[in-house]
């Protein structure tokens, strides 16, 4: 939000970077007339805040689903826009403003820490910064994921003049209180397709609980048990594989692959992702760092 207005107000004048990363903003803007952007009450107008239109270089905008809907006050989404000539907004479903990465993957998450270390990282959890909620807090990985190939992009495009690649937004319910259109696994639709929402193995969502401003932005997560799992995928491992490569073709996508993606694809192939282990317990499943988004500019 502060760097919202930073390039708002601020860059025109200084033109002082050639490119900009929000990663993640709800309506408003930090004022800057003195005042407090926490003073209005979740219940009064949205002040949304729009990106100025004449934006002066490349500004790729991320926004999860907490982002999306407000998690401690009024969401982008009242701020929405289309993309322009400088602008891509990649909004990423599934995903909540903070979330096991947060406070269990990025402590660890040096380089140099082994694949099996991360991934029992993620597991998922109820404790949340000493408190115990009743419910875990969201564990899905792609919002680390969507964000190391938006830096990718960003950078290519300030180099090379090559755009970032266009999403599509979050499919929304047309309501006095926006919220996402959701598939028959209770995942949101639209945005940013990666395979922890196109070939699921648990429910997790951007919208999280009022215990606390903390909780709220934490979202929440819920693993699917064994039987689910049978039913959506009776091959175990191998079908999951097969329909992660068949959802993320280059028929149909741009690919993208962060930084140790091949890597942490073959992880994926090496684990037994069958309901009997990881899945049915309630443990995190490695699928390849694959993103679907238009291929349009």
């Amino acid at each position: 939000m502060f760097l919202t207005t930073y390039i708002n107000a601020v860059d025109p004048l200084v033109e002082c970077y050639d490119g900009c990363l929000v990663h993640s903003r709800f309506a408003p803007a930090a004022p800057l007339d003195g005042s407090s952007l926490f003073d209005q009450s979740p219940t009064s107008t949205p002040r949304a805040v729009k990106f100025r239109p004449d934006l002066r270089v490349p500004l790729l905008t991320i926004i999860t689903e907490t982002d999306l809907f407000g998690g401690v006050g009024h969401g982008y989404f009242y701020a929405r826009q289309p993309d322009t000539r400088w602008l891509r907004v990649w909004e990423i479903p599934g995903a909540a403003h903070a979330d096991n990465y947060t406070i269990q993957v990025a402590p660890i998450d040096t380089g140099f820490a082994p694949l099996e270390t991360l991934v029992a990282a993620y597991a998922p959890t109820t404790s949340l910064m000493g408190r115990r909620l009743d419910h875990y807090i969201n564990f899905a990985p792609q919002h680390h994921y969507v964000v190391q190939a938006a830096l990718a992009a960003l950078n290519g495009w300030v180099c090379t003049g090559e755009p970032a690649p266009a999403a599509p937004r979050i499919a929304v319910h047309d309501a006095d209180q926006p919220r996402p259109v959701l598939d028959a696994n209770g995942l949101a639709c639209g945005g940013v397709r990666t395979p922890w929402v196109d070939v699921p193995i648990a429910r997790t969502s951007g919208l999280g609980t009022e215990e606390s401003v903390v909780s709220a932005i934490f979202g929440t997560g819920e693993p699917f048990d064994g039987a689910m799992l049978r039913r959506m995928y009776p091959g175990g491992s191998r079908r999951i594989s097969r329909r992660v490569h068949r959802r993320t073709g280059p028929s149909d996508s741009t690919r993208l692959y962060p930084a140790r993606g091949p890597k942490r694809d073959s992880a994926a192939r090496r684990r037994d992702l069958s309901p009997r282990r990881g899945a049915a317990a309630g443990g995190p499943v490695t699928h390849p760092a694959t993103l679907r988004l238009n291929a349009s500019r």
